[in-house]
């Protein structure tokens, strides 16, 4: 899987037009995954390798991943200048905010959320914890899937006392279908599963056998579901330090991801797919009807996700109604 997407971080490489920075900048950012999930390789990397060529060496840019930070932990480091930049998901800023996470709730349309005043909503969140809103990393819908230990239950509550590994972003399938969530970093789901704390794991298709989760989890739920996704951000004091044209590189080089990550990242799914039923990997598939229950409420149910955050509850029922006069929610 690292090789091929190795080779989409070229071709983004290729299209960079090579100026030079002002002034040399060296910047500390924070990943919440490693070097086994694909967004390491076509956001982090990526970004780092297009900003140094795009400045000329002068915008130098260090990767660390969740081995210095827990991925749960790194919100309050960005904002208090610890690191310069962040890659991390929504869900995880939960403690804090839970205003992002209704990207979730909408079409990844990135130009479609700038222009609708949608972006720069959530932005202003983002400043009201000295950070700034660089780029959004989604996929196409669809890239979502929990890795179980043993077949479906029959009925409408497949899950029915199973214990799934997810974060907030799965809470409107695993709980209508009877399942519970139990919260653990990625880097400690293959254990998990082994020793049978959970019954199973939610995560992107793509990057599972990374994880190798196909040892220890034998069935894949289809049909998938959802779009993945990242935001980057970056420390607003840092961001204000820089002059002009070294700000407009990272914002430029970090919105090109936007376009030729979602390409890539689909293109990984799709592999990764028939990787996993090569390897033998059962479907555990839902019901049409099951199935249609669960999405038709998707939206809805991400929405009030966000909005069961106390601290954020008017915040998210304000940019709910801002995304509907502009067509972009219920």
């Amino acid at each position: 899987m690292r090789n091929f997407a190795l080779m989409f971080l070229g071709l983004a490489m290729a299209v960079s037009l090579v100026t030079r920075a002002s002034a040399d900048a060296n910047l500390r950012m924070i990943i919440a995954f490693d070097e086994r999930f694909p967004g390491w390789q076509l956001w982090a990397e990526a970004f780092r390798d297009n900003v140094k060529a795009a400045s000329g060496g002068g915008i130098k840019v260090t990767l660390n991943g969740p081995a210095v930070v827990s991925p749960f932990q790194q919100f309050a480091p960005v904002s208090q200048g610890a690191f310069d930049l962040s890659i991390n998901i929504p869900p995880y800023y939960m403690g804090t905010t839970a205003v992002s996470n209704t990207f979730y709730a909408m079409d990844p349309d990135m130009d479609k959320l700038r222009s609708t005043g949608v972006w720069d909503f959530i932005d202003k969140d983002f400043g009201k914890h000295n950070q700034k809103l660089i780029a959004g990393f989604f996929s196409a819908p669809g890239c979502f899937h929990i890795m179980l230990k043993s077949p479906l239950k029959a009925g409408q509550k497949p899950f029915d006392g199973m214990k799934i590994r997810a974060n907030r972003t799965y809470t409107p399938v695993i709980e209508p279908l009877g399942g519970s969530i139990v919260t653990i970093p990625g880097g400690e789901i293959y254990s998990a599963l082994e020793k049978g704390v959970v019954d199973g794991a939610a995560w992107t298709v793509a990057g599972t056998t990374d994880l190798k989760l196909h040892e220890v989890a034998k069935h894949m739920l289809r049909p998938t579901f959802g779009w993945c996704g990242a935001v980057m951000t970056m420390n607003l004091d840092a961001y204000k330090k820089l002059d002009a044209k070294d700000r407009e590189i990272i914002v430029a080089e970090a919105r090109k991801l936007e376009k030729t990550g979602i390409v890539a990242y689909n293109k990984l799914t799709d592999a990764e797919d028939k990787e996993l039923r090569g390897l033998g990997i059962k479907e555990a598939r839902l019901s049409d009807d099951v199935f249609a229950k669960i999405m038709q409420n998707y939206r809805k149910n991400m929405w009030e996700v966000s909005a069961s955050f106390k601290g954020s509850q008017k915040a998210v029922n304000d940019l709910r109604a801002l995304a509907r006069s502009k067509g972009l929610a219920d």
